[in-house]
C-alpha cells in the first residue's frame, strides 16, 4: 500500500489522486522516486531498523 504525498494524475488509468489517498497502482517505485507517493511497507521497515539500533 502506498500513500499519496502530492496530487497527480495517473496516465495509465487517467485517474487523479489527491493527497492522503491510498495508491495501489503500478509503478509504485517510480512514483515514489518522483516524490508523489510513499510506500508504507518501506516506511515500516525503516522504523524497525531504527528501533533495533
Amino acid at each position: 500500500m502506498a500513500k499519496v504525498l502530492k496530487k497527480f494524475k495517473d496516465k495509465l488509468t487517467n485517474r487523479t489522486y489527491e493527497i492522503g489517498e491510498e495508491f495501489n497502482g503500478e509503478r509504485q517505485e517510480f512514483l515514489e522516486s518522483l516524490g508523489y507517493i510513499e510506500i508504507e511497507e518501506k516506511k515500516e521497515r525503516k522504523k524497525k531498523k531504527k528501533g533495533d539500533e
